[in-house]
C-alpha cells in the first residue's frame, strides 16, 4: 500500500513498476529526455542547476545509435535571470511564505513539444529525473504534458524522488517506471552539452567511479577547454562528485596538475564538496587549488558532525588552519573566496547552540552560508508532513525542536549580519581590534540603545546623521 500523505487523499493503486536497477534498452530508439520545472519556496544557486544524470545519459544513449532529444525547463542564457511565477502561498505559523514556479513557461514547452509531434518526430522512451523530493509538482507538470503530447511514450523516473519517495513517485507521477537506485551504464561517463540551442559558459565534471581513469577526465576536460570551434569553449567549471577529494583522490589531482602544467585559464568553484579536513590533511593542496584557477571554496557543512561541543571546536580547529593554508596560497581572506558552510534545522538541535557555533564559524573562516538541512521523508514518516512541505527552507523540524519559523528565519538574518562588509571584507564581529571590541561592548551594554545610555532622558529625541566627504555633520 502507498503511503498517503497529508492533503493528498487518495486510493489509487501504484501504477509505476518500481525497478532497483535500470539497463537502457538503447538500440535506435527516439529518446526525449526532459528536466522538469521547479516548484519551491527558493531556488538558490540556480545558475549551478544542471541535470547531470540527463546528460550523461545522452552520451551513453548516442553511443547506441539513439535519436536523442532534451528539454531542459532551467535552462537559460548565462546573463538571463530564470523565470518565475508565484502559484500558491504556503503557511509556516504565523508566517505567510511565497510559492514559486521556476523553469521556462508551460506554453512554451508545449510548443517545443507540439513542434516536434508536426515534424513526426515521436520518443519512445522519455526519462525525467526528480532531483529532489519535495518539488514533486514539477515532475508532476512535466509528465502530464508527455502524456497529452506523445501518449504512447514509455516515461522513466530516476533522481532523489523516485529512490527517497518511491511510493509517493509510483503513486502521484504518472511514469512508467520509478527507479530507486541507478541507471546502469553512467558512472564516469562525461556530459554531453550538444543538445542545448547554445553551448552553456559553466559545466559540471563527474569522475564518479574510482575506475574512471586520470586521462579519460582530462580528455574530456580538454574537449571542453579546447574545443575546434572557439565559440563553444566553457570556462567555467565544478565537480558534481560529493567529498570529491577524498574519493577520487588521483585523478582529482591529476586534473589540477594538468590545468597548471598547460597554463589553461579557467574558473573552478566547489559548491560544497570539499571538507576542511582536506586541506588540514594535505597543506600543499591550497596551494594546488588556487594555481588551477578555484575561485571559491565553499566548504562543505557540518550535517555529517554528531552534535558534540568537542566535534565543533574540532571542526572549527580545521577552518583555523585550512583558511590560514589558502591565505599562504594567494586567497584573500574574509571575502566570498572562501567560505564556510553551517547547516541548521536538524532534528533536536538547539538553536541557541547553531547561533553560537556560526558566530564563531564567521569569525574564522571569514564568509559564512548557511545551508538548511533537508530531511528525508523516512525522517519525517512519523510527523505527517505533506511532502512539499518537507522542504528543507520551510524548517519541518522546527515545531518539533520547540522553534518558532519565524526564529529560523531570525538565524538566516543573523548569518547576513555576519556577512556585512566592512572596506570590502567582511567584519569579524569576534575580533580583537578597537572596531570589534567596541561593537562586542555595545552588544552586551546595549549602548547602541539610546534610550539605554546613561545621561539621555527616554522621551530626548535622538538627532541621526552622517558626516559627509567634507567632514560635516549632516542630520537626516
Amino acid at each position: 500500500m502507498a503511503t498517503v500523505y497529508e492533503g493528498e487523499m487518495s486510493t489509487e493503486p501504484m501504477k509505476a513498476t518500481i525497478v532497483k536497477c535500470l539497463v537502457p534498452e538503447a538500440n535506435f530508439k527516439r529518446v526525449l529526455l526532459f528536466n522538469p520545472p521547479v516548484y519551491d519556496t527558493r531556488f538558490p544557486w540556480s545558475k549551478w542547476q544542471q541535470p547531470v544524470t540527463l546528460l550523461q545519459l545522452a552520451t551513453l544513449l548516442k553511443r547506441d545509435q539513439c535519436d536523442v532529444r532534451l528539454i531542459d525547463a532551467l535552462y537559460r542564457k548565462w546573463d538571463e535571470s530564470l523565470i518565475r511565477r508565484r502559484v500558491d502561498i504556503l503557511n509556516r505559523g504565523e508566517v505567510s511564505v511565497y510559492y514559486w514556479r521556476y523553469g521556462q513557461l508551460k506554453n512554451e514547452l508545449v510548443a517545443q513539444l507540439e513542434n516536434w509531434n508536426k515534424e513526426g518526430w515521436q520518443p519512445d522512451d522519455v526519462y525525467l529525473e526528480g532531483f529532489t523530493t519535495y518539488r514533486w509538482k514539477g515532475v508532476v507538470e512535466a509528465i502530464d504534458l508527455i502524456r497529452k503530447m506523445f501518449p504512447d511514450a514509455r516515461v522513466i523516473l530516476c533522481g532523489a524522488y523516485a529512490s527517497l519517495a518511491t511510493e509517493h513517485a509510483a503513486t502521484y507521477s504518472g511514469a512508467d517506471i520509478v527507479v530507486t537506485e541507478e541507471i546502469e551504464g553512467l558512472a564516469g561517463l562525461p556530459l554531453d552539452f550538444s543538445l542545448y540551442p547554445s553551448r552553456p559558459s559553466f559545466a559540471y565534471l563527474t569522475i564518479g567511479t574510482e575506475n574512471r581513469s586520470s586521462e579519460d577526465l582530462i580528455h574530456e576536460f580538454l574537449a571542453k577547454t579546447k574545443p575546434v570551434n572557439q565559440l563553444e569553449r566553457i570556462g567555467q567549471f565544478a565537480f558534481a562528485d560529493h567529498d570529491v577529494i577524498r574519493r577520487y583522490p588521483e585523478q582529482f589531482r591529476s586534473l589540477l596538475k594538468e590545468i597548471i602544467d598547460r597554463k589553461i585559464k579557467v574558473s573552478f568553484y566547489a559548491p560544497g564538496n570539499i571538507y576542511a579536513r582536506d586541506l588540514v590533511d594535505d597543506p600543499e593542496l591550497a596551494s594546488l587549488l588556487f594555481r588551477a584557477g578555484f575561485k571559491q571554496l565553499v566548504f562543505a557543512d557540518d550535517r555529517e558532525l554528531a552534535p558534540s561541543e568537542d566535534a565543533y571546536e574540532e571542526l572549527l580547529e580545521n577552518y583555523h588552519h585550512a583558511i590560514q593554508h589558502c591565505i599562504r596560497a594567494g586567497y584573500k581572506p574574509r571575502t566570498e573566496a572562501i567560505v564556510g558552510s553551517a547547516c541548521i534545522g536538524r532534528r533536536g538541535e538547539r538553536i541557541e547552540e547553531r547561533a553560537a557555533f556560526m558566530t564563531k564559524l564567521a569569525h574564522v573562516a571569514g564568509a559564512l552560508i548557511v545551508v538548511p538541512y533537508q530531511p528525508t521523508p523516512e525522517e519525517c514518516s512519523s510527523l505527517n508532513i505533506s511532502l512539499e512541505y518537507q522542504n528543507g527552507k520551510l524548517f519541518p523540524f522546527a515545531e518539533y525542536n520547540d522553534v518558532s519559523f519565524r526564529k529560523y528565519q531570525d538565524i538566516l538574518g543573523l548569518a547576513a549580519v555576519l556577512n556585512t562588509k566592512y572596506r570590502s571584507r567582511t567584519f569579524d564581529f569576534l575580533g580583537d581590534g578597537l572596531i570589534s571590541r567596541l561593537v562586542q561592548s555595545s552588544l552586551v551594554s546595549e549602548s547602541w540603545n539610546p534610550r539605554n545610555t546613561p545621561g539621555i532622558q527616554n522621551d530626548r529625541p535622538v538627532t541621526v546623521g552622517w558626516f559627509n566627504k567634507e567632514g560635516k555633520w549632516v542630520r537626516s
